[in-house]
């Protein structure tokens, strides 16, 4: 008897859960709300606003809506206008909707990156003298950076890159990662004609780059250039 109780418990609190939640959400509908952009990429503590068009030749059922996770909204006809004048989630969500005739509801997910740049992009190197030259062990650190997922580091020779490494994390929120490589050479050096950099890719379009290079004393501050790249 107990064991069947706490099935029905559980089912009733599933129930509860998706009546709180509102009715299925349909995302092969063909008419779906169409956000602007498309996709929203915005820096942490920045504001943002994107604007929804829920049905594009008329809502017939009941009024479109969206649930957001921060913000607030204005609703003008079937467009819907969300502003988020300071952003303080890691995990933003935001999904546009409107009823359709049977009672559920056909909807869109804004897809969101919300970023911060690292607070640091650094290198070190150890030097180790083997049978036939020199060997470098660089690791290339990049502190509180966010998402580190989007993260591609890029080692460098002089003025070539040697070596790349995407971070495979997919923590939406800062963290500090680091990688280590082995270069080996035939001539010894004082480890300046190495540095990394970290590509923050945030889109098909931008890239931002910081980098750091070594020197003897291995106190470089990061420079920083936004750019487009293609990789």
């Amino acid at each position: 008897m107990i064991f069947v109780y706490v099935i029905l418990l559980s089912v009733r609190l599933l129930t509860f859960l998706t009546s709180a939640r509102g009715p299925s959400c349909d995302e092969d509908c063909v008419d779906k709300p169409v956000f602007t952009p498309s996709a929203l990429v915005v820096e942490y503590g920045g504001g943002a606003s994107v604007s929804c068009t829920a049905c594009q030749h008329g809502c017939q059922q009941g009024p479109p809506g969206m649930e957001i996770s921060a913000g607030e909204t204005t609703q003008h006809g079937e467009a819907i206008l969300w502003k988020v004048e300071n952003v303080t989630e890691w995990d933003l969500s935001a999904m546009c909707y409107y009823t359709k005739a049977d009672g559920s509801w056909c909807c869109s997910h804004l897809p969101i990156t919300v970023y911060k740049p690292p607070t640091r992009v650094s290198l070190t190197s150890e030097k180790k003298r083997f049978y036939s030259g020199y060997e470098y062990i660089l690791q290339c650190k990049v502190e509180d950076v966010a998402p580190i997922g989007n993260v591609l580091l890029i080692f460098y020779s002089a003025h070539l890159p040697t070596f790349r490494h995407q971070f495979s994390n997919y923590s939406v929120s800062p963290v500090s990662e680091s990688y280590t490589v082995t270069v080996r050479t035939l001539e010894e050096g004082d480890g300046s004609q190495y540095w990394c950099e970290a590509n923050l890719n945030l889109g098909p379009d931008t890239h931002l780059k910081y980098a750091s290079k070594i020197r003897k004393d291995n106190i470089v501050p990061p420079y920083m250039t936004r750019q487009t790249m293609n990789m």
